[in-house]
């Protein structure tokens, strides 16, 4: 009875006590039939038991037949969890990404199909933001986000991999071609100004490329990628490097 109202059925069913023991008074005085005390006592509790077992009945059958409601942190967490969008960017997700580079590479492995992936790292993005801050800095995010999703072709799609870095699937693309693609895609980041503060400000990036190989796995691809990133670090960054 743990979602069974005790407090009203005892109300209601002593309601129906006294107006048993009032109806089988009237009653008795209207047909002349007399009703000794016991009559009228024993009729009331029987009614009153009636009503409450029926009143329990009922609201048992209607707890049982509604679905509890999810709290509104349970259904926010649970579109968190499903969400392949990153809300900042409006780009994919690492959640929406990486599901989107395990496709391509089932296609890959399953029709022979050729595919790359290219990974581009703001350059030294922590001091935008210790420049101009946090909100500034999101905005930046945004435009280069805006840039390079203005960019792609069409079947190519772009995700936030991590706090400033994007990852770029180039389905049906030899390195060569990813390795182009990705160029000028740094140039377009290169060449944006951005307004900060009243002010423009620019930003570079550090390029991977690579393509994807019969046996890769995510772990293999991922890691090959950063490694053209690390390169085009160590090369003094604004450049793409292929591997």
């Amino acid at each position: 009875m743990n979602n069974i109202d005790i407090k009203s059925i005892a109300t209601i069913a002593a309601a129906a006590l006294v107006a048993s023991a009032l109806a089988l008074v009237i009653l008795g005085n209207a047909t002349l039939i007399p009703f000794t005390p016991t009559i009228v006592i024993i009729g009331s509790i029987l009614t009153a038991v009636i009503v409450a077992v029926l009143m329990i009945i009922v609201m048992a059958i209607g707890h049982g037949g509604q679905a509890p409601m999810p709290s509104a942190g349970a259904t926010s967490s649970a579109q968190a969890d499903f969400s392949v969008t990153d809300p900042l960017t409006r780009t994919m997700n690492r959640r929406g990404i990486t599901i989107g580079i395990m496709d391509a590479m089932a296609l890959g492995e399953r029709y022979g199909n050729p595919l790359s992936v290219a990974k581009l790292d703001l350059d030294i993005f922590s001091s935008i933001n210790e420049k101009y801050g946090k909100e500034t800095g999101d905005r930046m995010l945004a435009g280069v986000a805006a840039v390079l999703a203005d960019a792609l072709r069409m079947p190519d799609k772009i995700g936030r991999f991590s706090d400033d870095e994007f990852m770029l699937i180039m389905p049906q693309t030899r390195v060569d071609d990813a390795f182009m693609i990705a160029d000028r895609l740094r140039k377009l980041v290169e060449q944006q100004e951005f307004d900060v503060n009243g002010a423009t400000d620019k930003i570079t990036t550090s390029v991977g490329v690579t393509e994807y190989a019969p046996g890769d796995d995510l772990e293999s691809l991922i890691s090959r990628v950063q490694q053209g990133v690390d390169k085009s670090r160590d090369a003094g960054r604004n450049t793409v490097t292929r591997v």
